[in-house]
């Protein structure tokens, strides 16, 4: 009976088959349970009663549906006396045969989010169609089942809900103790005996309980050691002393004070119900059940045809995944506090002074962050986020005209190594101005101070405060040093734009570590900007293990902004920020060689969306495939990384993150409307958006859903005047470099006329939708899996 004990419910009904079973029953008693390995999904038929369950009461009444996943404990109490109940209960393993996923994992419905409304909609038609069609063939069940477990993913994947990875031995072992303790075991454990038991910490092994069962070892234990008492009250006549000392309660007054709490009564009280208590379903039969007035009220509005009326498959086909409404008339609003059109070498390739001119004729960026670093052996340009060269006037002189053809501005980040600086024996730092000054003069002397001007620069030593300890000498040296660099750069340069790199996430976690920094860095200087760098905690080993879970990325994000405007405030400060190069963890080699592309740009997407999120701009998210030690063992393999954000390959060839970066500039910086999913903007009379499909996790949508394509309606009201729409569709299989390139045989070198043919493959594939929309636009649009869609209404003369 599914773990429903026999004692406490009695079952009218019961349906199995390979996917799932269904049962009906009742209960005559409350009562605290263990469930087994299968997601139980609860509907109540009729009455109410409360569920307690991972530390939370949660009312549920007639028309209520609740799932309870596997392993969970959980208790049923303040049952009604006419309560009715129906359970499906799914199987893991065939989740896992058709999804291709690691199980268990934990579901949950957010009755708030359109997710709950639609699993409890397809849930109760399932349920309906067992009971009172005919619809309900092989084929037909499987697709409600697929249509199902298709919604729970999409909760899970967008909740991001923390993937528990434990030593399987140890959770195994705490699940035989556990139902042992349930299913009327004499013996009582406790904590130290189970911990002694799997050679563990009890710390260790709480955490386990948390996770596995959904609370604490005490909660655990204590709901057992009722359910034990209850079975005791209903079937034997030992007095509540002899029963608490049977199950290991300390006494009988601790036995009176859990009733209290769990079931609002007493033991004496709880066995004088039960005697009381009328058997009302006992005789009742299934057909009573189904054809009574309860259960067409809770399945009134599902669609009731039967098999010749409806066809299944050409209803998922028709699925509309989500209705997008626009009023064009609306408000706008404007991107603030962030640096627009911020662009980074990282995106360019190490050819990027090759690259970036045919780039910027098209995108036109307003900024360049161009990395330079003073080290030992001398002064260094960066290429390529790791990659370095050394730097030499010529080089210098032909970024500079590159630059000015452009006519982009840079931002040149001056970071000045730990390693260029050497300890005299007096104790103080010396650093060899020199190799500064001597860049500085340089540029001054090949860039008009006109011009230099509006150039912007960034000092980049977080080590001076990370590593400057509690010494009081040691801050003084090193807020000596930061402001010799601080002065050689204003006075080189008139009326400069002056930044500050505050270093990564971790570095400004610590408190003192900021105190340090406030003092070097703000005492002396009033930056114009901020910048720091974000690694995320996946990235590392220790993330893996059970006891240490992985915080939440935007979390920290959020916390280190507030942590800067705080700074800012404190020194009467107003200035930008951006976040220089986010550091991920991903797992590249999970994701079909054909999706790669298509999920870097969605995720160039998401990065988009963070600047109007935070109010940050985010200039390069680089990616890595494997987890390292910590810190200091990435910051030792910076250039292993499997992925940045690239806007052409190494051919030269532009690929779908330089067409979504073109179409994001040309939104402009006036919002009309921003969602997951849709993003529109309105420049002078005419209005752009970007369609894609959304996910918090593209990478576990992947692996977890089976739908290729997916439809999605589009309602724009409010347009006045008639319009011109324009839809360009970037493809994430067909029109992708990897499908065409393949098409030509997957050569390793390139030919002129392969290039170019190539050329004109890859990209964006438009066409001209309707000439004369007017009031309101509505279109139904069938999207790739990954494929992402650029609208324009351009209004007509």
């Amino acid at each position: 009976m599914n773990k429903f004990h026999k004692k406490d419910s009695k079952n009218i009904y019961r349906f199995k088959n390979s996917f799932f079973s269904v049962d009906i029953f009742y209960f005559d008693a409350e009562s605290f349970y263990i469930n087994n390995d299968r997601y139980k999904i609860i509907l109540v038929l009729e009455g109410k009663f409360e569920l307690l369950i991972s530390e939370k009461n949660i009312q549920l009444k007639k028309g209520d549906v609740f799932i309870i996943n596997p392993h969970k404990v959980y208790g049923l109490t303040k049952i009604s006396e006419n309560n009715l109940i129906l359970s499906l209960d799914l199987k893991p393993s065939e989740i896992s045969k058709k999804y291709s996923m690691s199980i268990p994992v934990e579901f949950s419905l957010n009755y708030s989010e359109d997710y709950g409304e639609k699993f409890i909609s397809v849930f109760k038609q399932f349920i309906y169609m067992h009971f009172k069609s005919n619809a309900l063939n092989k084929e037909n069940i499987s697709l409600l089942f697929e249509d199902l477990i298709d919604i729970l993913l999409q909760d899970y994947i967008s909740n991001e809900m923390n993937t528990f990875i434990a030593n399987k031995w140890i959770e195994n072992e705490l699940i035989k103790i556990v139902n042992d303790m349930f299913d009327g075991s004499e013996k009582n454990y406790t904590l130290d005996e189970i911990s002694r038991k799997l050679n563990n910490y009890p710390s260790n092994i709480s955490k386990y309980f948390k996770k596995i069962f959904g609370c604490k070892f005490v909660v655990c234990s204590r709901f057992a050691k009722l359910k034990k008492s209850i079975e005791l009250l209903r079937y034997t006549e030992k007095n509540i002393s002899e029963i608490s000392n049977e199950i290991g309660f300390a006494s009988s007054k601790s036995l009176c004070e859990n009733y209290n709490k769990y079931l609002s009564m007493t033991p004496s009280f709880f066995r004088e119900n039960l005697k009381k208590s009328k058997k009302i379903y006992h005789e009742l039969k299934l057909e009573d059940i189904v054809n009574s007035k309860n259960f067409e009220d809770i399945f009134r509005n599902i669609d009731k045809r039967d098999n010749s009326e409806i066809n299944f498959l050409d209803s998922k086909k028709e699925r509309i995944a989500k209705i997008h409404k626009v009023d064009l008339d609306s408000k706008l609003y404007n991107i603030k506090n962030s640096i627009n059109h911020l662009a980074c070498t990282d995106n360019l390739e190490d050819d990027w002074i090759e690259n970036v001119s045919d780039i910027q004729n098209n995108i036109k960026y307003e900024l360049l962050k161009i990395d330079i670093i003073f080290d030992k052996d001398g002064t260094y340009y960066v290429r390529n986020f790791s990659k370095c060269e050394k730097l030499d006037s010529f080089k210098l002189t032909n970024i500079v005209c590159t630059l000015e053809k452009m006519g982009v501005k840079p931002l040149i980040v001056l970071e000045i190594s730990k390693k260029s600086v050497l300890k005299r024996k007096s104790g103080k730092n010396h650093f060899d101005f020199d190799k500064l000054e001597k860049f500085l003069s340089i540029l001054t002397n090949l860039v008009p101070s006109s011009q230099i001007k509006n150039w912007y620069f960034e000092i980049k030593m977080p080590w001076l405060w990370e590593h400057c300890g509690d010494s009081d000498i040691n801050l003084e040296l090193h807020s000596h040093l930061f402001k010799e660099v601080h002065n050689i750069i204003s006075k080189k340069i008139e009326h400069v734009k002056l930044g500050i790199h505050v270093g990564d996430n971790y570095i400004l976690k610590n408190d003192r570590i900021i105190n340090n920094m406030k003092k070097i860095a703000f005492s002396c200087s009033k930056p114009q900007y901020v910048s720091f760098d974000f690694i995320d905690s996946s990235l590392f080993f220790s993330n893996i293990d059970a006891n240490k879970p992985t915080s939440n990325a935007s979390d920290e994000i959020i916390e280190i902004i507030d942590k800067i405007d705080k700074i800012q405030k404190e020194y009467g400060l107003n200035t930008l920020k951006y976040i220089s190069d986010i550091l991920l963890y991903l797992d590249w080699n999970s994701i079909s060689t054909e999706y790669r592309e298509s999920i870097e740009t969605l995720m160039l997407i998401k990065r988009f969306s963070m600047t109007q999120q935070y109010g940050v701009y985010v200039t390069s998210v680089i990616c890595y495939d494997k987890k390292y030690k910590d810190k200091k063992d990435l910051l030792s393999n910076l250039s292993n990384y499997c992925k940045n954000e690239r806007l052409c390959n190494e051919w030269g060839i532009k690929n779908s993150n330089y067409y979504i970066t073109k179409c994001i500039q040309s939104l402009g910086n006036s919002y009309l409307h921003a969602e997951e999913g849709l993003i529109v903007s309105k420049k002078d009379s005419d209005y752009e958006a970007i369609l894609y499909r959304y996910s918090r996790n593209y990478i576990k949508e992947l692996s977890n859903s089976t739908r290729e394509r997916c439809r999605y309606k589009l309602v724009f009201s409010g347009l006045k005047g008639k319009y011109k729409v324009s839809l360009r569709t970037i493809r994430s299989k067909r029109g992708t470099f990897l499908f065409e390139w393949k098409k030509i045989g997957s050569p390793k070198y390139l030919s002129s006329e392969e290039k170019e043919y190539l050329t004109k493959k890859v990209g964006p594939e438009l066409r001209i939708d309707k000439i004369n929309a007017e009031g309101t636009y509505e279109k139904d649009i069938e999207l790739g899996r990954y494929d992402i869609m650029h609208i324009r209404l351009t209004k007509i003369n």
